[in-house]
């Protein structure tokens, strides 16, 4: 039992990732009675009055960022900002816990001042995949100061939790005294997602002006493009599956969805039959259900054998085949493997002769959820959580 557990999300407190990955986490850890009390240190640009976090026993501290545009001075400012919340309470009993790398890298200098262990959830080789998808020169402050500080988390953090099997592998091999290495994919909550059909959505989509029926075949995409992610490639692909069947109908959801529209034109796509917008997290099922498959191209590299997109799980909690790109973290290969989706090798152009697969039923989708859930429920991660914390 800590009396109290100081939690390290990079991202901001209503963001989707913190939503659906760090408040279920904390949840389970107060309500195993693993602490006492949990303070929240989240990265905000600006905190609206309508943002209220209520739960009890945790505390949201969150740390106002922005002055700089630089990310490697936005790092220096939010750990600086965490450290002087941290700082001036009881360290007895104390634990910080980080998510992500580059929390960790935060976590590892708080935790070297003030003397409180720490541990590292998501843990990835975050240098690597940055510089390997040209975001990051390979030799910039940036990319070095990252590969530091992923050393000093692996060095000094009491637990380690990756998100593949091949990660935790390498770094078992690397660093033979480690013992404290752990495997938690990216995983979601199934109870969120169903297969009943959103009937209200599907009326909704129609009276916007969009042609769909029975037997139209349906893809989705939730997220980004760009940096990790392929862009040209993506839109390459649904050009060439518009081609096979005009009444093919695409879903994206992510937050710049005028980027798509101005993509979609460059490829020569039929707007009419894509609809790209921004929504809330909470309604990600809701347009998973209407969909026959999901797709997830992250860029191929050598790392990327590292990663777990937290998309991927969604598509299978869902009950939706996934096409992802292949070597992408334990995903491309449990897919392969349990026949619920198609890999493809960008490198080889294998997107463009991808074949539209026919409707998803529901005998089919049953299959994906119940062959998925050991793999990606978040039942899984707190398996993994009872292990280190006992």
């Amino acid at each position: 039992m800590y009396d109290r557990i100081h939690f390290i999300s990079y991202w901001p407190r209503f963001s989707g990732i913190t939503q659906s990955s760090v408040i279920p986490t904390i949840a389970y850890l107060i309500k195993q009675g693993i602490a006492n009390h949990i303070f929240l240190y989240t990265r905000e640009i600006d905190i609206s009055k309508n943002q209220k976090h209520e739960m009890l026993k945790v505390s949201w501290c969150p740390a106002l960022i922005g002055r700089f545009e630089n990310s490697g001075l936005q790092l220096i400012e939010t750990t600086i900002s965490f450290l002087n919340l941290i700082r001036n309470e009881p360290r007895q009993k104390s634990l910080i816990i980080a998510r992500g790398a580059t929390a960790g890298g935060i976590a590892w200098f708080i935790s070297k001042l003030t003397r409180i262990p720490f541990i590292v959830e998501s843990f990835e080789p975050h240098s690597a995949y940055m510089t390997e998808s040209g975001v990051w020169p390979k030799n910039s402050l940036k990319a070095r100061l990252q590969r530091y500080l992923e050393k000093k988390q692996i060095i000094n953090a009491c637990a380690l939790i990756t998100v593949s099997r091949a990660y935790t592998e390498l770094l078992q091999a690397e660093y033979k005294q480690l013992s404290n290495v752990y495997t938690i994919p990216c995983t979601v909550s199934f109870q969120m997602f169903n297969l009943k059909h959103p009937g209200e959505l599907y009326q909704n989509i129609l009276n916007a002006g969009y042609h769909l029926s029975a037997d139209t075949k349906i893809g989705i995409y939730v997220g980004q493009f760009g940096d990790i992610y392929y862009k040209e490639e993506f839109f390459e692909l649904l050009a060439s599956l518009q081609n096979q069947d005009p009444n093919f109908f695409q879903i994206i959801l992510t937050p710049k969805p005028d980027l798509v529209y101005d993509l979609i034109e460059d490829y020569k796509i039929n707007k009419q039959q894509v609809m790209a917008k921004a929504v809330d997290w909470t309604d990600i099922p809701l347009y998973l259900r209407i969909a026959d498959f999901g797709i997830c191209l992250v860029r191929q590299s050598k790392h990327k054998r590292f990663c777990s997109p937290i998309k991927t799980g969604e598509y299978m909690a869902a009950g939706l085949p996934t096409l992802i790109s292949k070597d992408i973290g334990d995903d491309s290969e449990f897919i392969e493997q349990n026949n619920i989706g198609w890999v493809v090798d960008i490198s080889n152009k294998e997107h463009l002769n991808f074949i539209l697969p026919s409707k998803t039923s529901m005998k089919e989708a049953e299959r994906i959820r119940t062959t998925s859930y050991p793999f990606k429920s978040r039942d899984n991660c707190f398996k993994v959580y009872n292990q280190i914390f006992t």
